[in-house]
């Protein structure tokens, strides 16, 4: 029996104050949340891990 080597998923990832935010951002921005983590920091308290390359808009722009 052969296995197809698995192609390594690219993730990134968000740390948010509550657990909550994370589903949040995931149907705001569309993103896929894979997986939501405890940190050891005091107010960021969960890391929030998306598949793929993710990415806040950047709303300072001055292109219209």
């Amino acid at each position: 029996m052969r296995f197809a080597p698995e192609e390594p998923t690219e993730t990134s990832w968000h740390c948010v104050t509550e657990r909550w935010r994370c589903y949040a951002i995931e149907k705001k921005y569309g993103w896929k949340l894979l997986s939501v983590e405890r940190t050891s920091n005091t107010t960021l308290k969960y890391k929030c891990i998306f598949e793929g390359e993710t990415q806040f808009p950047d709303y300072r722009s001055d292109e219209d």
